[in-house]
Parts: structure tokens; sequence; C-alpha cells
């Protein structure tokens, strides 16, 4: 009798957010530990994961598709098991087995760490279906033994869960409350990543400018960022999801003063009409948050701000959004993103009075994103004749063109550079290489190498 050549694979299937993504890269390291092996196609698997998503009703009916179309290969008998994780399984539980029959084990988001226990339990074909939701604690997880990484840039969790109560969020009920982790461990990933080849670590939490007081020696993120500068290999840190109410100068110095951390702020504000703020229990105001923007670009050289803004949330009106409209100019953000509110069930918002109908809400965020566009391109357009540093994600095969992104640029969110190599060839992907911007279009740049552009760079 011949071995099933599927015995023992996996394909991981990754929804949602960049905390997401570090989950599943942990899940594929633990498994390739215990002896499985991943592949790129669920068509060629024994087994399929599928991480969840379920921050709001579209990434929840996202999520929903993905399972059913992996479904539909395990009910034409080319799959074995079927296991999803990720946040709507922490949501939703055994509901999952009512909707989707085909689903053997549903795991939450505390438990990504006993992923290779239940792949072997589920080998006994006579084993039960069940779910694992319970609140783990984060910090046992193997997060130092991720998956190797792919490309020059990786995310590295430094907390999970959040404290705060914004009432159209959720996440607290299926991340859990804030759980930071300890300083050294954070130091520690972030060595092997180097080690590795990653040039950029991009630190993530749901808050994190949060990190560190749930810990006993209270650390924060300025302290957590200057303990990452001491890791020659790497050549740039960025931070994400910083939340305006966690700033203070402590902070903005050190993203003035130090050289691996690149000079890029991601702060969504949600929205700049304080009625809205109050509503949405934001704990800062417009004037306060305005103050912290007008001190970060003093502070900060170089800076590019990021934000997002929620908009149609219930009892926004016209006159609110013309506000936030004249705000946005008024003090404009390099980037900008926009989400429509989704009403979810189990949010407090979702029992406010006066809900704004879908399509208004639609229009709304077509018309900010149509104002950011020319906003964007009259500041991108001032970059021409500059030149800043590229880290290269891509080239194109003749050595004569490659893609990457400069220090304003996060990965997958923002723009893209394009390199003209013709003078130059030979770069290669993780190459830092300084760069002069020649042209520029609303979100994205094209550059050429300047003499000396392979040295090692840190901006």
């Amino acid at each position: 009798m011949h071995p099933d050549p599927h015995a023992n694979t996996l394909a991981l299937v990754t929804l949602g957010c960049p905390k997401n993504q570090i989950d599943s890269e942990i899940m594929a390291g633990s498994l390739h530990r215990d002896g499985w092996i991943t592949v790129g196609s669920v068509e060629g698997a024994d087994t399929a994961i599928v991480n969840t998503c379920a921050f709001i009703a579209e990434a929840v009916e996202e999520s929903m598709e993905a399972i059913r179309s992996v479904a539909s290969l395990k009910a034409a008998g080319s799959l074995r098991r079927l296991i999803v994780a990720g946040c709507l399984g922490q949501r939703y539980g055994r509901r999952l087995f009512q909707e989707i029959p085909e689903v053997d084990f549903v795991v939450g988001t505390g438990e990504v760490g006993r992923i290779a226990q239940i792949c072997r339990l589920l080998k006994d074909e006579s084993a039960p279906r069940g779910v694992a939701v319970g609140w783990l604690d984060r910090l046992d997880i193997p997060w130092s033994q991720r998956a190797v990484i792919s490309g020059p840039s990786a995310y590295l969790k430094i907390a999970e869960g959040c404290d705060r109560t914004c009432t159209f969020c959720i996440i607290p009920s299926f991340r859990g409350l804030q759980r930071s982790r300890r300083p050294d461990d954070i130091v520690e990933e972030a060595r092997r990543l180097a080690a590795a080849g990653v040039r950029e670590v991009i630190l993530i939490g749901q808050d994190t400018t949060a990190y560190g007081h749930d810990l006993p020696e209270r650390p924060d993120l300025a302290l957590l960022l200057e303990r990452l500068e001491e890791i020659e290999d790497l050549a740039w840190i960025r931070v994400l999801y910083t939340h305006p109410a966690g700033w203070n100068d402590r902070l903005i110095d050190a993203f003035a003063r130090l050289r691996r951390t690149v000079p890029y702020v991601d702060m969504p504000v949600q929205h700049t009409q304080d009625e809205i703020l109050k509503a949405m229990r934001r704990g800062i105001s417009w004037g306060k948050t305005r103050g912290l923007i007008r001190r970060m670009r003093e502070g900060i050289p170089e800076l590019t701000l990021r934000t997002t803004l929620l908009l149609g949330f219930p009892g926004e009106t016209e006159g609110h959004f013309e506000g936030l409209l004249e705000d946005i100019q008024e003090t404009p953000f390099d980037r900008l993103g926009v989400f429509s509110y989704s009403p979810e069930p189990e949010s407090p918002a979702a029992t406010l009075p006066d809900p704004v109908p879908a399509g208004v809400a639609q229009e709304r965020c077509r018309r900010v994103l149509e104002a950011q566009r020319s906003v964007s391109m009259s500041l991108l357009q001032k970059r021409i004749g500059r030149t800043l540093a590229v880290l290269v994600e891509e080239c194109h095969p003749d050595g004569r063109s490659a893609w990457g992104r400069g220090p304003g640029d996060a990965p997958e969110i923002d723009g893209k550079i394009t390199l003209d190599m013709s003078e130059r060839p030979g770069a290669r992907v993780g190459d830092l290489v300084m760069a002069r911007v020649v042209a520029a279009g609303p979100y994205d740049l094209a550059a050429t190498p300047v003499a000396g552009s392979r040295e090692e760079i840190v901006v």
C-alpha cells in the first residue's frame, strides 16, 4: 500500500489584518516543527486552516465565503480536515458548525499555540468536532518560532488585546484586554528576524501606544524603540496602530531621535467632530489631537502622518461631515483611509439612535477620498527632486527596474516607488538604495538611484 502523498500537508488561508498574518505564521511554525508541510494551494492539501477576520460585517461575510469555498473541497472528497481559526471562531464558536457542517474544529485567537496538538488530535478520523476559544496567556505562544518570513519586512506583535472602550469596536470581546509582551522577548524575536534577513520590523498591536502599562516594570513604547535601536542588522522600525490619546512628548522625542525608527506615524483619529468623538468614546477631543499633530510636525523631521476616518457613525449629520471636510483641509494628513460605519450587534454603538443610511455613508467616504487625492498629489509633487532611502521589495528579471517603499510608506496600505535601475542594474530584494524622485502621482512615486546607493543606509 502506497503512502498518501497528501498526508501531513497543510494549506493556510489568512484573511484580515497583519495581526492575523502573525498568528498564521505562529501556527505554521508550530506545525512545521510537528512534521507538517505547508503547500500553497488548498487543492493540494490534506488539511486546511482558514484564519478569519470578524471586525465588521463585511469581514465576517468575506470569512464565511472563504470557509464555504474550502468546505466545498472537503464535501467533494479532496480535503480531509477543515479548521477555522481566528476572530470569527472566537466570536461565534460552535455556531459555525451549524452554518458549515464540514468544519472539523474551531480555534479562537487565544488558542493558536495549541494548533499542533489539535491537528494531531484530528488525525484520528473518529475524533469529534471541537472548539478551543479560551483565553490562554498570549505570552505562552512561541512567538520567536514563527515560520520563516519571506521578503524584507516582517510584522512584530508587541501586545494582544485592548483596554479601550470605543463604542463601535468589538475587538476586546474576542481579542481580550491588553496583554503586553516583555521587552526582552520582543527584542529577541526582532534579532531572530534580522538574522533571517528581515530589514524592517513593523510593530503592531490593537493599541501600540498603550504598550507596557500592564507589565510590572511599566515599560513604554519609547523604551521599547530604544531597545530595538540596538539591533544593528535592522534598517527600519515602523510603528502602526497608535492612539492619539496615548501619545506624549517622550514618544515624539523617540521618533525624532532614534535613527532606525522611521518618521512615520499611523494614528487613526476616526473623526474630527467632538460630538461624534464623544459618542465613539475615543477619549480625546479634536482640539487636543490637532495640538498633538502640531507638536509632531514641529518635533519629528520629515514626518509622514497617516490616519483613518470612520464615516456614517450614528448621529453624524451633514453638518458634522462638512466640519470634518474643513478640518482635514486645515490639518492635512499625508495618508488617509476611510471606512463606512458597520453596526455590530455586540457593540454599544449598535443601540445608538439616528443611524446614517449606508448609501449616505458611502457617499461621504467617496467625497473624503476625492478631497484627499488632491492633497496627496500636492504633497507628493513637492518631493520631486528630493532624495530618499528606498527599501527594495521586488526586482524585474532584467534588472533594469525595481519597486520598493520609502520611510513614509507602510506595506500594503501606502504607495510604491518605482526605481529606474537601467544605469545601475543589479538591485536585490532587501537592498536599501538612495534615489532621487523624478515623478509623482496621487499615491506613487518614480525615482532614480544616485551614487553610493548600495551602501547600508539608515534614516
